[in-house]
């Protein structure tokens, strides 16, 4: 989060819970959100490589299942936001590229970034 306000971005919301619900019935929530003047909701989703890679944290023990059950939950998501973009440690290290993505989605940029600090 750091990196998006350092860049100028309105701060985002944190762990948001979505109106879609998984098949257990919970709430899907989001790294990032925004709800914008306008009423257009952005959702960013930092991507972990470590579900893809520690075996205990399959789901159901199974790579194929865990990598499905994330489509999924992207898909449900993806239905109920305006714009969603997905980047990873190194896109945000680097920045070029988390800000295309962000710039892309829409994500308003603060009018002050040092004053849209949340204290």
């Amino acid at each position: 989060m750091a990196v998006m306000i350092e860049e100028g971005f309105t701060p985002p919301q944190l762990q948001v819970a979505m109106p879609c619900v998984n098949e257990n019935g919970n709430p899907d929530r989001v790294d990032f959100f925004w709800r914008t003047g306008d009423g257009r909701s952005i959702v960013a989703e930092l991507d972990g490589r470590i579900k893809y890679r520690d075996e205990t944290m399959y789901r159901n023990g199974s790579l194929p299942d865990t990598i499905i059950a994330e489509k999924e939950r992207e898909e449900r998501i993806r239905m109920t936001v305006t714009s969603m973009v997905r980047f990873s440690f190194v896109e945000a290290y680097r920045r070029t590229d988390l800000v295309r993505k962000l710039e892309w989605a829409g994500v308003p940029r603060a009018v002050d970034s040092v004053s849209a600090v949340i204290v």
